[in-house]
């Protein structure tokens, strides 16, 4: 008896904590503020344990803005699980892609100008296979 109760039990235990399937249907909202000021996104699950498919950046558009001063920090917190495996900082202005790690702080440009960014974000398995990708994109009036 003694051997089928601890395999019930381990069998329990690999199904729970070994599963690399994501929960619910959309990827996490993360936390985006300029010195404590939330930024307003738009934000699109492209897949969240289904196939992936490619999304044209380009053709979200981002209405809502955020008025910040040069230079002021910019962070990102996922405070919901799972965390995400990549995190990609897209500037549509010049193209240049950011890479960041959970509650890093990047520096906004110091040119007064409008800024579109993407937040490109990837959870991928334990196998490095991407599970989840998700896009947030936001608008900085920097003045």
């Amino acid at each position: 008896m003694n051997k089928v109760l601890m395999f019930f039990v381990i069998f329990g235990l690999f199904l729970t904590g070994c599963s690399d399937h994501l929960e619910g249907n959309k990827a996490p909202s993360p936390v985006i503020k300029i010195n404590d000021q939330p930024v307003k996104y738009r934000e699109q699950t492209i897949c969240w344990d289904t196939p992936c498919n490619d999304i044209d950046l380009n053709k979200i558009k981002v209405t809502q803005q955020t008025t910040a001063k040069p230079g002021d920090p910019l962070t990102i917190v996922f405070d919901q699980s799972p965390q995400p495996s990549t995190i990609n900082l897209i500037s549509r202005k010049d193209r240049k892609i950011t890479k960041l790690k959970p509650e890093d702080t990047f520096r906004l440009p110091r040119e007064h100008g409008d800024y579109i960014y993407d937040l490109f974000v990837f959870w991928n398995d334990s196998n490095g296979r991407t599970d989840g990708q998700a896009v947030y994109s936001f608008l900085i009036k920097i003045h």
